[in-house]
């Protein structure tokens, strides 16, 4: 699944085509997006575009009535409905994956017998090198201490069904909180996979970047963040 909401079209157009031209897997890519989107002619045109006959590829669209969304998770658990397949991730709209991401996290998943794959990823930025971000093996102590399982992860289905909706109420913090919840019923159930497979792009006008900007909001995020965390300890 993928959320978007007035991405720069550019961006937009290389990530979906970062997903649906992926090796060696059958693609299902949902973008969710909603109606005034400034893209949505653009989003149309690619699904005409990519679901070809001959294309190994299934790209839907979801649009939703409400405007400007205020929480990002509110349109994930909305797409959910519609996977389909054995394996799932989120995407985000302006981030690229490597073209062989879910062939190597999938293999890894099997080799291993384990339900969830995250990765080492690329840092990227205007006008600085690409930053290879690596992490380590799974270690849920080291996991309340900050989150390092990647929302963009990929996972058996079966624990997207078991624990899903995202928890609307931990706001940025409702991917840590799954994967916190999927520890504490399912035990080590992830494995690390060292080789970069995708691409973290950082604009100077991303969420993240300005929330740090307002110190109102840096306080917000943190009381966010501490009643996640005690919803766990």
């Amino acid at each position: 699944i993928m959320n978007t909401y007035d991405e720069d079209p550019l961006a937009l157009a290389k990530a979906i085509k970062s997903y649906v031209t992926q090796e060696g897997v059958k693609m299902q890519l949902i973008i969710s997006a909603p109606l005034d989107d400034k893209n949505l002619s653009l989003l149309m045109e690619c699904v005409v575009n990519y679901n070809t006959p001959e294309a190994n590829v299934e790209l839907n669209l979801v649009t939703r009535h409400e405007k400007c969304p205020t929480n990002s998770y509110r349109q994930l658990n909305s797409a959910i409905k519609m996977v389909s397949g054995n394996w799932f991730a989120f995407a985000s709209s302006n981030d690229t994956a490597t073209q062989y991401k879910f062939l190597t996290e999938i293999n890894q998943l099997i080799a291993t017998k384990k339900k969830v794959c995250y990765s080492a990823f690329y840092r990227c930025q205007p006008n600085k090198r690409d930053f290879p971000l690596t992490f380590y093996d799974y270690d849920y102590n080291k996991h309340l201490n900050g989150n390092f399982v990647s929302d963009c992860s990929t996972m058996h289905v079966s624990i997207l069904k078991e624990y899903a909706p995202f928890k609307l109420k931990f706001k940025n913090f409702a991917f840590w909180d799954f994967w916190l919840r999927v520890y504490e019923k399912e035990g080590n159930v992830f494995v690390y996979n060292p080789v970069p497979t995708w691409y973290y792009n950082i604009k100077d006008d991303s969420m993240h970047i300005e929330r740090q900007k307002n110190a109102e909001k840096v306080l917000e995020n943190n009381r966010d963040k501490i009643k996640m965390l005690w919803s766990h300890v």
